[in-house]
């Protein structure tokens, strides 16, 4: 076990914070694989990352995030601190907000994300077969999908869950051989992709497509791996893909086309609830009232004028909204 970062004191209560998809439940599992602690798990669906508001106020507290935005969360840890308790930070998204403090340590790199060449080269060098490589893969894409809904209640298998059984194997092949979980998640996979086949775009152009999706659960949790699907099967267009939340609201997630030069997380930053990375993006409850800005929006980032609706050194709650935009529809 490693000792270059010390386990904490019985004195103080430990928390981790972990996002509910593969990128928080593998970083839990390492980190505690590596550092055993006696802490609580509080995790979340991908989209509902407010995990510091479920945390005990008035007393210090020993917390350590995972997959979990700073920028979103920039409250919450700043109350942490301010209680006089401590906070490690495991990250990859956008930092714009983040500060020194005497009692955080920040461990966050926006470049090492989306990394399928060097994943493949590391498990090749440590001895994984193309078909052991493949289980892997496949595994970490149905975590990350069984993380798209509005509600953990909804998931096919609770992060929690997911991390405890995980975390009885210290080698990956010793979980494939006794683990019910995979084929848990590959078969609720499979059933929620048999619905949908009838999909059509709602609004269509020759650089993106806009798909704005049922009222149903299935659509909830396959609005994230849709948006790759498209990606991966059509490099060449931008996609949004926007389910409901709510009778009046919906969650939006943007990925851009290989060739873009636009900024799909400063597009998101410009809503309440927005953010992401250069190529990938989202935005949580958008009433509906603005569907017809962002699908507008979305359409013209891929013809490369994001600069005229989000200027960087303007971004407002929303971005300004152009009648040629309007137009499309």
């Amino acid at each position: 076990m490693s000792d270059a970062m010390s386990v904490e004191p019985p004195s103080i209560q430990a928390y981790d914070l972990f996002n509910g998809d593969a990128d928080g439940i593998y970083a839990l599992h390492q980190l505690r694989m590596a550092q055993a602690c006696d802490s609580q798990w509080l995790t979340c669906v991908k989209r509902n990352i407010a995990l510091y508001q479920k945390l005990p106020t008035n007393v210090a507290l020993s917390v350590t995030a995972l997959d979990i935005s700073f920028a979103r969360n920039e409250v919450g840890l700043r109350q942490v601190l301010g209680f006089g308790g401590r906070l490690r930070y495991f990250d990859h998204h956008a930092e714009e907000k983040r500060f020194a403090h005497p009692r955080l340590e920040c461990y966050i790199d926006c470049t090492r994300d989306n990394l399928p060449a060097q994943a493949v080269r590391l498990a090749r060098n440590s001895g994984c077969s193309a078909g052991n490589r493949s289980a892997r893969d496949q595994l970490g894409r149905l975590r990350n999908y069984n993380a798209y809904r509005v509600t953990t209640t909804e998931l096919h298998i609770h992060p929690v869950d997911q991390c405890r059984s995980v975390h009885r194997f210290e080698d990956p092949q010793d979980f494939f051989a006794r683990s019910s979980e995979f084929g848990h998640l590959r078969e609720g996979f499979a059933e929620d992709h048999q619905l949908p086949n009838a999909l059509a775009p709602f609004a269509q152009t020759v650089l993106a497509d806009v798909y704005v999706l049922p009222d149903t659960g299935w659509t909830r949790l396959l609005s994230g791996t849709l948006a790759n699907q498209l990606t991966s099967t059509d490099s060449s267009k931008s996609f949004a893909v926007l389910p409901p939340c709510s009778s009046d609201t919906y969650v939006v997630s943007i990925r851009t086309s290989a060739a873009s030069r636009a900024r799909t997380d400063l597009f998101c930053h410009c809503y309440a609830g927005g953010g992401g990375r250069h190529a990938a993006g989202g935005i949580d409850h958008t009433p509906a009232s603005d569907l017809g800005r962002i699908i507008a929006t979305s359409i013209n980032i891929s013809r490369e004028i994001a600069h005229e609706y989000f200027p960087t050194q303007h971004c407002a709650t929303t971005p300004a909204f152009n009648d040629s935009a309007a137009s499309l529809w």
